[in-house]
């Protein structure tokens, strides 16, 4: 993994967390599961997902965060009539808080 210093300390730690996993799932289900199989392929995964991510997020060249997501969630009605009175809200507000100071 990219900046890990201590690589046996890092397998250590992870082997401590893997075996009290299967401990957990040893006593939650069934003998012949392969819950812990699955579930560790499932971390592996996220594992690589989340280098993959933090290398590109991490480039000098990259500064768009919203380009790492696929479909990016419309403003809500509130923000875009925030969005679309702010100039205007701006110079009333100063001048209501003339108006409050006198």
């Amino acid at each position: 993994r990219p900046g890990v210093r201590d690589v046996k300390t890092v397998a250590e730690t992870q082997e401590i967390y893997t075996d009290a996993l299967k401990q957990y799932i040893d006593a939650k289900r069934p003998r012949k599961s392969s819950h812990l199989h699955c579930l560790l392929s499932m971390l592996t995964e996220l594992r690589a997902f989340c280098t993959e991510n933090t290398s590109i997020a991490s480039t000098p060249t990259y500064r768009d965060c919203d380009a790492l997501v696929d479909v990016k969630p419309e403003k809500s009605m509130l923000m875009q009539m925030m969005l679309h009175t702010a100039p205007s809200h701006s110079s009333s507000s100063s001048s209501s808080s003339r108006h409050l100071n006198r």
